[in-house]
């Protein structure tokens, strides 16, 4: 779908490229919902939902190296490179002017888009996301996957049963309220076809230096966005 799209260190190549259409719900003003760790558009199906019946566009799309985006070897993982990826996503969307909403590091992703396109931004909410970099810290259950070797032995313990109790332990409010179904399907779109490694690229690319901190901090210049941060009481997914 979007051919354009780009984000690889050095020579480019085949660039990454939505694998699947992105989520849309509605007409209206667009919403832009930028997902995080352990998630992709998935995460935003019932809120699209939602923004459509409240007369909003509502858009989320899978990052690269998330749910069923395509997931190439050599891409930039980074913040700053999944950044540049939003930047052209929103081009090949038409989305001249819309309101953001980010989850998780899909605050610092979204932060690199606002960066680039302030003049675009309308107002910007934030959902229990990183604004300092600089103080960006792994939960217990997420911190392995930092690490290498460690972190792909904790990739490899990720079957349904062990997700599941991570998400009872840390993550979900009401576990009662989450069909099994549900949570192993994160799980899958977590791991996909090439079984976590770009996930783990991920975890090993976070960004937290001052330099970063200073380069995508929220005001922007040349932007009257509005910034909304929302708690981090846990929900359901």
């Amino acid at each position: 779908m979007c051919s354009k799209l780009t984000g690889r260190r050095g020579a480019p190549s085949r660039p990454p490229a939505f694998a699947a259409s992105p989520r849309e719900q509605g007409a209206g003003p667009a919403v832009l919902c930028i997902h995080g760790m352990i998630g992709s558009s998935f995460l935003y199906r019932k809120v699209l939902a939602e923004l459509a019946a409240r007369d909003l566009r509502g858009v989320a799309f899978d990052l690269p190296g998330f749910g069923l985006a395509e997931r190439p070897a050599g891409f930039d993982y980074s913040w700053t490179g999944l950044g540049r990826f939003c930047v052209a996503a929103v081009d090949a969307l038409g989305l001249d002017r819309f309101h953001l909403v980010v989850h998780d590091i899909g605050g610092p992703v979204g932060f690199e888009l606002a960066t680039a396109v302030p003049e675009r931004i309308a107002s910007l909410t934030m959902l229990n996301t990183t604004v300092d970099v600089t103080d960006f810290a792994s939960p217990w259950s997420m911190e392995p996957f930092r690490h290498r070797v460690i972190g792909e032995l904790w990739m490899k313990s990720m079957t349904g049963p062990a997700f599941r109790l991570l998400m009872r332990l840390q993550g979900i409010g009401d576990y009662s309220s989450v069909a099994k179904a549900e949570l192993n399907a994160y799980l899958a779109l977590v791991k996909g076809a090439d079984h976590g490694r770009a996930f783990l690229q991920i975890m090993h690319s976070t960004e937290r230096t001052p330099a970063k901190q200073a380069a995508t901090a929220p005001p922007w210049p040349g932007s009257a966005t509005r910034c909304r941060p929302c708690g981090g009481r846990r929900t359901r997914p």
